[in-house]
């Protein structure tokens, strides 16, 4: 199980199982009117809004690679891979009250680890096919800005292990880069403003900040194996 606390959100925890088998939310459900077409769907198991006891669980169908949640409109993004089918290499959104899957957008080759910036502007996804970030806006729900982060000659294109934005600094991210075939992996933890890396970096294989958090400002941040 994967668990990322989310503040702001206190009715809702998210669990993720990292692989194909499906995505987990729980939640302490409010009584609404039951929506048309629920009970019985084929790809999701679904208890009617109006008899969830609270802290219950609903298991939806979707193959996914990571979750944020947007707490502004208490949406839920998954990173879905390229195996995926017809909803393959997008961000698919999840509507936990409803326990519903909703629409995807195309965002890139087999994305995974997701960041959301903390005005809830954009959504960063780690492309592991291609190498890449691409930066989705929430507003227009549109894949944007799209930059690479770089190759590592003969073992291909570096790819993200972690990802924070910067807080305060919506255009801005942290990413802490792995050779996809090095052992130790870690290449560095870079910071780009838009798609421009600042000349600043942390050593690779050395100091190895594989998982990055930021503290309450975007002056200080922690890094650990």
């Amino acid at each position: 199980m994967f668990y990322r606390p989310t503040s702001h959100l206190p009715t809702l925890i998210v669990s993720l199982t990292l692989s194909l088998l499906g995505v987990v939310a729980a939640f302490s459900a409010r009584p609404s009117a039951a929506k048309p077409g629920m009970s019985g769907s084929s790809t999701a198991a679904v208890q009617q809004p109006d008899t969830v006891p609270p802290n219950s669980v609903r298991r939806l169908s979707l193959p996914a690679n990571d979750l944020i949640v947007d707490s502004n409109t208490q949406t839920i993004y998954a990173s879905v891979p390229g195996t995926a089918g017809a909803i393959g290499n997008s961000l698919t959104r999840i509507d936990p009250v409803a326990g519903t899957i909703g629409a995807s957008v195309f965002i890139g080759s087999d994305p995974r680890k997701l960041a959301i910036s903390d005005n809830k502007q954009f959504i960063y996804a780690g492309l592991d096919g291609e190498g890449a970030v691409r930066r989705f806006d929430i507003a227009s729900q549109t894949a944007q800005l799209r930059f690479s982060l770089g190759n590592s000659g003969d073992n291909g294109p570096m790819l993200v292990e972690d990802i924070e934005v910067l807080p305060g600094a919506p255009q801005s991210v942290a990413i802490s880069r792995r050779f996809p075939r090095l052992s130790p992996a870690h290449a560095g933890v870079v910071i780009y403003d838009n798609e421009v890396p600042r000349p600043t970096t942390t050593n690779v294989h050395v100091g190895m900040s594989q998982f990055i958090e930021f503290s309450s400002t975007a002056s200080t941040i922690y890094g650990f194996q």
